[in-house]
């Protein structure tokens, strides 16, 4: 198989361009049902992000998800940064 399709998504990689290529994988698959298969397309660490998101807050829409999954990353990419920052200055 495909290496891109058996890497999951970290948070190190653009969370936008991780949705364009599983979007383009699950073409035939009716959208309904990518909610509940894209769990399976992350790491460990984002993995938990999804199952509280999508048990805890109910959500099952394909489009709600993307954009949740996107917000969330964009958070997580800046406290990274963040917390690189302040591990310089501890320095």
């Amino acid at each position: 198989m495909n290496n891109q399709l058996t890497k999951k998504y970290t948070r190190k990689d653009d969370s936008r361009e991780h949705l364009a290529r599983w979007t383009k994988v699950w073409g035939g698959i009716p959208q309904p049902e990518w909610v509940h298969i894209f769990v399976h397309t992350l790491d460990v660490i984002p993995k938990s992000w999804y199952l509280e998101t999508k048990l805890r807050n109910g959500t099952t829409n394909w489009d709600e998800m993307k954009e949740k999954f996107c917000r969330c990353s964009v958070l997580n990419m800046g406290s990274n940064a963040l917390m690189k920052h302040f591990k310089k200055l501890k320095q």
